[in-house]
């Protein structure tokens, strides 16, 4: 007899906090932002499970106000040190301040969560509980020692409980919220699968377009839309199974980026819209000719001649031969 899966963790990636201009009215955007955590601490509680964080907790390091850290500080410890929810988080390259390497680690702001028992940084390590054990490679420039580090950490894994790997990083074939897909990834080898094996599960944060790459290798997303870019997009957080299944929870409550045409009516004032241009009319005059040129009182020979001087042929031979095609037809009718 089987053995019923369990809920062991919800993880989610991208948080991206800080004062973004667009659309903000007040403060309200970094306000949105920092509900997450009221959110996810709330569903963790509830579940009595752990987080687990793919990277970019902030939108930028190197522009980082005081505002925006002491409240992220101030919020944490009311929402998960307080209530004892343990988060486990590797950084992302909007969290660090400098090009981070295998030889030079650049300064984060993760560091600064130190502070807190329940936080725990993964950089390059592990941390195993009673449900699982979770591995932390941060971003790396480039990628450049990111398989090394891989195979390095497959060596720790456990049996009888998942073991669960958080990178940050583009993958191959993994497409970004605007459409565009990269066949290659620098330092990233294709055979994913492979380079995972040891690995029960991997969650991959860094691109806001979430993607199911294999069964157990999982481009998170975001938690909210953070730019046009994203507009359309399905944005929430993933629950973590004990078998080591995943399954998405779209958060449908936050502003989402939508686009209306110029001339109509801004439908609310929660979403944020960008108004795009009409589509320029044709002219009556050019209208007019095309008509003429198609219009159903004309000779089949004049019809073909009208129709591929449009699209720029002169063979001979094919406009009599179209022309028999049209007469048979009609001939038909």
């Amino acid at each position: 007899m089987g053995v019923d899966k369990k809920l062991i963790a919800i993880a989610y990636s991208d948080h991206h906090i800080g004062e973004f201009k667009q659309f903000d009215k007040g403060g309200t955007r970094l306000g949105f932002s920092l509900d997450v955590w009221r959110v996810l601490s709330y569903i963790a509680k509830e579940k009595s499970v752990p987080v687990l964080f793919g990277g970019d907790l902030f939108e930028t390091a190197k522009t980082m106000t005081n505002k925006v850290f002491s409240k992220s500080l101030k919020e944490y410890n009311k929402k998960f040190e307080q209530p004892g929810i343990d988060f486990y988080a590797i950084d992302g390259n909007h969290d660090q301040s400098e090009s981070n390497t295998i030889t030079h680690r650049s300064p984060n702001y993760l560091e600064g969560f130190k502070i807190f028992k329940t936080f725990h940084h993964l950089e390059y390590n592990s941390v195993e509980t009673k449900d699982f054990k979770v591995f932390g490679i941060p971003y790396l420039k480039r990628n450049e020692g990111f398989v090394k580090m891989v195979n390095g950490l497959s060596k720790k894994v456990v049996k009888g409980k998942p073991n669960i790997l958080l990178i940050h990083t583009d993958l191959p074939s993994v497409p970004y919220p605007n459409g565009l897909t990269p066949d290659n990834i620098p330092g990233i080898p294709k055979r994913l699968t492979k380079l995972f094996k040891a690995f029960d599960l991997v969650l991959c944060g860094h691109i806001h377009k979430k993607h199911k790459v294999a069964k157990n290798i999982i481009m998170m997303g975001a938690p909210q839309q953070q730019s046009t870019e994203e507009s359309g997009l399905k944005m929430g957080y993933w629950e973590i199974y004990s078998d080591s299944s995943v399954k998405f929870k779209w958060l449908d409550f936050y502003p989402d980026f939508r686009y209306i045409t110029e001339g109509e009516p801004i439908p609310d004032i929660f979403n944020y819209y960008t108004i795009v241009p009409k589509p320029p009319k044709k002219a009556k005059s050019e209208d007019k000719q095309v008509k003429k040129k198609f219009k159903s009182s004309i000779s089949n020979r004049e019809l073909v001649e009208n129709y591929l001087g449009e699209i720029g042929v002169t063979d001979k031979a094919k406009k009599k031969l179209l022309t028999k095609i049209l007469d048979e037809a009609s001939k038909g009718n």
